[in-house]
This record gives structure tokens, C-alpha cells and sequence, in this order.
């Protein structure tokens, strides 16, 4: 079963707009775009990793593993500052049993992520 272990959804910014303070704006490149490239290449299940232009709004990334039918997983970004103070948004965890693999801290300073 070939998997793509990283990969980015991004945008359509009209819909999930990027992060005020992003380091980068690529083009959209949303869900349909990457189901189209894992359907011509036979990539059969994915890990999106969320794209630090997007922020710690994860809407993109879920949006697309919700759509997904079980073949994609997904790694957010959540403010550490909510990791703190317990309050990791509740609809991540829910999404723990749909495909959310894990979570990646985002520091207080600015960000400019990888």
C-alpha cells in the first residue's frame, strides 16, 4: 500500500484563509488537488502534516481528512499557550478516532514554522 507520509492542503484561502503573520503565501492547493495527485500516482493513504501558512487554524487539514473516506491522517498545529492552560481545542481531540495522529506545539514568538 503506498502512503504519502508528508504532505501539505492549502487554502482555498477563501474559504480557509492563511495566518496573518505567516512566513510564506503559496497558491491554493487544496483537497481535490492532492486526491487528483494520489489518484495519478496510486497513493493509496496519506499523513497531512498542517502547513505553518494556515497557522493553528487546522480547518484545511481536517476539512480534507474528514473528505478523505479513512485514507488520510492528519498532524496539527495547536498553540502552546492552549496546551497550558489544558485547553487544546475540544475538536481536535474529538477528531483523535477520525485521523488526527498528533500534535505539534507552536511557540509563543512569532511564528515562522517549517
Amino acid at each position: 500500500m503506498a502512503t504519502d507520509a508528508h504532505c501539505h492542503v492549502f487554502g482555498p484561502a477563501a474559504i480557509f484563509p492563511y495566518a496573518p503573520d505567516r512566513a510564506y503565501t503559496p497558491a491554493d492547493a487544496p483537497k481535490q488537488r492532492l486526491a487528483e495527485l494520489h489518484n495519478r500516482l496510486g497513493i493509496e493513504r496519506a499523513v497531512i502534516v498542517q502547513a505553518s501558512c494556515h497557522g493553528t487554524d487546522n480547518r484545511a487539514m481536517l476539512d480534507a481528512i474528514a473528505a478523505s473516506g479513512g485514507r488520510y491522517r492528519g498532524i496539527a498545529i495547536v498553540d502552546n499557550r492552549q496546551i497550558l492552560a489544558g485547553a487544546v481545542p475540544a475538536a481536535l481531540l474529538a477528531l483523535a478516532a477520525d485521523g488526527l495522529l498528533g500534535l505539534v506545539e507552536r511557540r509563543q514568538s512569532k511564528w515562522r514554522g517549517a
